[in-house]
């Protein structure tokens, strides 16, 4: 499978869908128009040639099996990233002493 711009912006968006547990809530946290986020999302699973969530049901939005692993690895992304920002933080407060 070839991915091509599947970009971090979509993933974040992604990521927050997952964590606030549906688009309207993600929308509320981050600061994005409801239609804005779900077109990241169709692009997202447009550029993966997957579905990452079901639509159906009265859950709301349940990731797919694909949808579960994304989420599994874009969370160790942002961790990930997280940490680095942590770590040049604090580098940058200890260089200043």
């Amino acid at each position: 499978m070839k991915i091509q711009n599947a970009d971090w912006d979509k993933l974040k968006t992604f990521y927050h869908v997952v964590m606030a547990g549906g688009i309207t809530a993600a929308s509320v946290k981050i600061h994005i128009s409801q239609p804005a986020i779900s077109r990241q999302i169709a692009l997202l699973e447009h550029q993966l040639k997957e579905k990452l969530f079901d639509r159906t049901g009265a859950k709301g939005l349940q990731l797919t099996p694909c949808g579960k692993i994304l989420f599994r690895y874009v969370n160790k992304m942002n961790m990930c990233l997280e940490q680095t920002i942590s770590c040049l933080l604090y580098t940058s407060d200890a260089a200043d002493d």
